[in-house]
């Protein structure tokens, strides 16, 4: 219902504000951007079977950190066309504080 929801929401801001003449280059998107849909779609249902062994505190804990390390990589390699940001003892700093505020987090789980 989400994703059927997010869509009509997003098609009718696209048909109003956008370019409907623009889907007519659709084939030249490069494949792998078009992937974003599944990997929405087994997000939310991994979500939805974990949340209630996780918990809701964890599951959100666990996707925000993956999403933020995720993201980091994402820019220290300029993948997708990002520009580079190199992994910076900060950013690493940054990322060992996710994880560890993550395992605190879910240690009333284990």
């Amino acid at each position: 219902m989400s994703v059927a929801i997010t869509f009509v929401v997003l098609g009718v801001i696209f048909f109003v504000f956008g370019d409907p003449g623009s889907l007519r280059r659709i084939h030249e998107v490069p494949a792998l951007y078009l992937t974003g849909g599944l990997y929405g779609a087994a997000f939310v249902a991994v979500s939805l079977v974990t949340v209630r062994t996780l918990g809701a505190g964890t599951l959100i804990a666990v996707l925000i950190t993956g999403e933020l390390i995720v993201g980091a990589l994402l820019d220290q390699f300029g993948a997708l066309g990002l520009n580079q940001i190199p992994l910076s003892p900060t950013r690493l700093i940054g990322i060992a504080a996710l994880l560890f505020g993550t395992v605190m987090i879910s240690l009333d789980k284990l």
